[in-house]
């Protein structure tokens, strides 16, 4: 007596085998960040590190017209950097505030805590100056 599998219970197998791997797969998180980087006039850096390879992009949008999304370009975390992604909002007015998501492999991630940033309204300062000679020549008294 041979032991015979049906052709249909072979093809169910492999099919449950093969989605509950897609299923069971778990995408990437976000083990560090995100953290607000620099701010200037017309941009904005958002830093995130995530514990695997993935795709990650910024989605943000002016807080009181979430319609027009706008989105930075999408960075791919890779072990040789540590898995970190500098995203730059680069579609940003100075003085205006935004919400904004970390969209992890095409899927928005959650937290419980709003996010928004806000661009310089002015270029900082030089941190150095360089002060006029004063006119007056040094006098030196002695006592």
């Amino acid at each position: 007596m041979k032991f015979q599998i049906s052709k249909y219970k072979t093809i169910f197998y492999f099919f449950s085998l093969f989605f509950n791997h897609i299923l069971n797969a778990e995408s990437a998180k976000i083990v560090s960040g995100p953290i607000l980087g620099y701010s200037t006039l017309k941009e904005v850096l958002v830093w995130v590190q995530t514990d695997q390879k993935s795709n990650v992009k910024l989605e943000y949008s002016e807080i009181g017209n979430s319609k027009n999304k706008l989105f930075s370009e999408e960075i791919q975390t890779k072990s040789e950097q540590g898995f970190i992604a500098k995203l730059i909002a680069n579609q940003v007015e100075p003085g205006k505030k935004y919400n904004y998501n970390i969209l992890i492999d095409g899927k928005k991630f959650q937290q419980n805590i709003r996010k928004y940033f806000k661009p310089n309204l002015f270029s900082p300062m030089p941190l150095m100056k360089t002060l006029p000679l004063s006119p007056l020549p040094l006098e030196v008294v002695l006592i």
